[in-house]
């Protein structure tokens, strides 16, 4: 694998991680990753050795993939999509990385307003390169939460993520935002 242009990289064992960089990726291997994150000049993401890719579109048309233990890329390249073909500002690629069936590295980045959250287990988490973190509280019934059902329009699923909704909904004091995208 070869990169060029390459700033600010962070090694993560085999991976390489790079924000702010314009990255060229060579090999077949890289093909797919490029050519969803080729729009995003914040976040390239590369992997050395071997790659799995879940994607949203085929986890919906088939099911919900097995996670083995391989290094699986779970990537969302429109995230929101409802509201980029409603031409809201609220979207963002999205790509996670699972291996061992452990979560361990998320980026987020939204390309209308040029944030990119970025995440290593153990590492803490950044928005544009610097440090984020949460106040500290522990206490659910004090907090402000997100909630995302989407998944709910899958009948299947409908029950679960009801039952969990209205659970938090008893010990939450507030909340910011129910995303039910159509």
């Amino acid at each position: 694998m070869y990169y060029f242009g390459l700033k600010n990289c962070t090694f993560f064992g085999d991976w390489v991680f790079v924000c702010g960089a314009i990255g060229v990726m060579v090999e077949d291997v890289a093909v797919v990753l490029f050519k969803i994150l080729v729009c995003v000049p914040c976040v390239f993401v590369l992997y050395l050795n071997k790659l799995r890719f879940i994607g949203e579109e085929e986890s919906e048309a088939s099911g919900i993939p097995e996670l083995t233990d391989d290094p699986t890329w779970i990537i969302d390249p429109i995230d929101g999509t409802a509201n980029f073909i409603r031409q809201l500002r609220m979207s963002a690629v999205s790509v996670g990385l699972v291996i061992r069936k452990q979560q361990t590295l998320g980026i987020v980045y939204n390309p209308f307003t040029n944030e990119c959250y970025t995440a290593i287990k153990g590492q803490g988490a950044f928005l544009n390169g610097k440090r984020i973190r949460t106040n500290g509280e522990t206490d659910i019934s004090k907090v402000v939460f997100a909630y995302e059902i989407s998944l709910a329009r899958n009948p299947k699923y409908l029950d679960l993520y009801m039952y969990r909704l209205k659970h938090l909904m008893r010990v939450v004091s507030g909340y910011v935002l129910l995303a039910l995208y159509c």
